[in-house]
């Protein structure tokens, strides 16, 4: 192949392409151009076999200029380990040509590059890139000895479920239960006997926690949130208190008749009038300086109620309205209780002007009226 066929045959595929246009256009003037096209393509072939690219009328391989293609093959060679002519028999017999649509031929080039003077050639390249390439392998093996085997076996434990290991079993903490107390007052000892020390009393429907593994011949361990003792459990009963004592209250509903009256500890002679007004029902009472109720009494709404025995003395007036009167929890309200007071202490008490004795006459009147001149103030319903 001389220097000449070379340099036709490797000007460039955008050369050979016109000339193929020509030839398609001349059938009959191009038949002896189509044989060194076909020439062309063969060493088109060998030149992409061995990386060789041409540029400025020379041969490149491996970024060193050659003149001829033969001098590029050659050095190809030297570094590949592979003739020319079995280049170009494995270049024919795995021919990488397939016509195109249009009857051209497109060529299939193998990928060849050069990163940092290391070749990734079929043949293995340059010596350093045979030896790189080794290193690289002995690495590889290293690795793969170091996480356990393949890297398939890696990729299938990766894809387990992670179980974590069993845990110590949690200390069992013993259930607590809330009871109420069922009876009028109930003794609490330091333990569980009747000869043990009382600390303290508890009342009918106070709430306690208890402890079910503290039971111990019918006595059983109860704390308050203030002290824990021993108390006998048949005087308790599952639940809160303030719920038990609310269904207690509600078990017997009855509603007073007008001006009966709850308690009265002395009698005198002065009176008290209460007028309540519309709507709502009323407890009235009187109490001495030290808190003590001297008299009670129920008004019914829209209604009038004079007690005629008030004891001589200084009371303070108080009264609740509401709904619902529980005649077995006292003087209260069930629903919607609401409690107040005079403000100031009344003297109820006999007076003398030298001719005449002159008892005390108290009137509430629990509505607004004009120029009235009572102002009472909000308290507690526990207060009452």
């Amino acid at each position: 192949m001389g220097d000449n066929d070379n340099k036709r045959g490797f000007s460039g595929l955008s050369d050979l392409a016109s000339d193929i246009n020509k030839s398609e256009k001349n059938p009959d003037e191009s038949r002896g151009e189509r044989s060194r096209h076909h020439r062309s393509s063969s060493n088109l072939q060998l030149m992409a076999y061995y990386g060789i690219d041409y540029k400025f009328g020379s041969y490149l391989y491996e970024d060193v200029k050659y003149k001829t293609l033969e001098d590029a093959i050659n050095a190809a060679e030297n570094c590949l380990g592979t003739s020319p002519t079995e280049a170009s028999r494995s270049t024919s017999s795995a021919s990488n040509t397939k016509p195109s649509s249009n009857g051209e031929t497109d060529l299939k080039r193998p990928i060849s590059s050069s990163v940092g003077g290391v070749s990734n050639g079929r043949d293995g390249g340059s010596p350093i890139g045979r030896w790189l390439l080794g290193l690289g392998i002995v690495v590889f093996v290293v690795w793969l000895m170091a996480n356990g085997g393949t890297p398939s076996a890696r990729t299938q434990s990766s894809s387990q479920v992670y179980t974590p290991p069993p845990s110590k079993p949690a200390v069992a903490v013993p259930a607590t239960s809330r009871y109420y107390v069922t009876a009028m007052a109930l003794n609490v000892r330091n333990k569980p006997s009747s000869n043990g020390v009382i600390l303290s009393k508890l009342n009918q429907f106070d709430t306690v926690t208890v402890y079910p593994g503290s039971r111990t011949n019918g006595w059983i361990e109860v704390e308050t949130g203030s002290f824990e003792g021993w108390v006998a459990e048949k005087y308790l009963a599952p639940g809160e208190g303030r719920v038990a004592y609310n269904n207690y209250c509600r078990s017997n509903i009855s509603r007073p008749s007008n001006g009966y009256v709850f308690s009265q500890k002395q009698k005198g002679e002065h009176s008290l009038t209460i007028q309540n007004s519309p709507g709502n029902d009323v407890i009235a009472k009187l109490k001495d300086r030290r808190g003590n109720t001297v008299v009670s009494f129920y008004v019914r709404e829209g209604q009038n109620v004079t007690i005629s025995s008030i004891p001589s003395g200084s009371y303070k007036f108080q009264y609740a309205s509401g709904r619902t009167y529980s005649r077995e929890c006292g003087e209260i309200f069930l629903d919607d209780m609401q409690a107040s007071e005079d403000p100031s202490f009344t003297n109820y008490e006999i007076t003398n002007d030298g001719y005449s004795q002159y008892i005390a006459s108290m009137k509430y009147t629990l509505y607004k009226v004009s120029n009235g001149n009572f102002q009472p103030n909000s308290i507690a319903a526990n207060k009452f």
